[in-house]
């Protein structure tokens, strides 16, 4: 956008001044599934089952809530892949896969992006707080403790 200043004092001015555009303003939006559990949202916090898989995918859009494109691929990142671990998807770098490795925790997953379609770099983040809760049961376990010697007495074990 430019403007023109036109001043009719001695000397005449004329200023011709462009300006920036605005920068366009963009954020990311998180869909979770793991099964038939699907979840969506922006800044968003859910809880995923030890030892299961799931896959997250990114949506990054404009102020208005549009889609808006950004400058190569997006980075994928877990804040301890000791809880859970995360794989970008081979066929496109919006969507990765998400398995809870077994310790229950909080974790950080992170999707950044260059919002800049130019040469320069804006760098966006979206961040997904994942709870890694206790998965479902599959074993037992028993303990043993070894009482003192003798018969039970008449009132059941000591």
């Amino acid at each position: 956008m430019d403007s023109l200043h036109l001043s009719f004092d001695t000397p005449l001015r004329i200023v011709v001044e462009q300006q920036q555009p605005p920068q366009a303003q963009v954020r990311g939006i998180f869909e979770l599934q793991f099964g038939s559990f699907k979840v969506k949202g922006e800044n968003m916090s859910t809880a995923m089952p030890s030892g299961t898989l799931g896959t997250v995918t990114c949506s990054w859009v404009d102020a208005g809530g549009n889609p808006a494109p950004v400058d190569g691929p997006t980075a994928w990142q877990s804040s301890d892949t000791t809880i859970v671990t995360v794989t970008p998807s081979a066929g496109n770098p919006l969507i990765a896969d998400l398995y809870a490795v077994g310790p229950i925790g909080d974790v950080s997953i992170q999707a950044t992006a260059d919002a800049d379609m130019g040469a320069g770099v804006t760098s966006i983040t979206a961040l997904l707080a994942l709870t890694v809760i206790a998965g479902q049961a599959v074993a037992g376990t028993l303990v043993y403790t070894q009482g003192p010697q003798g018969p039970p007495s008449s009132g059941g074990p000591a």
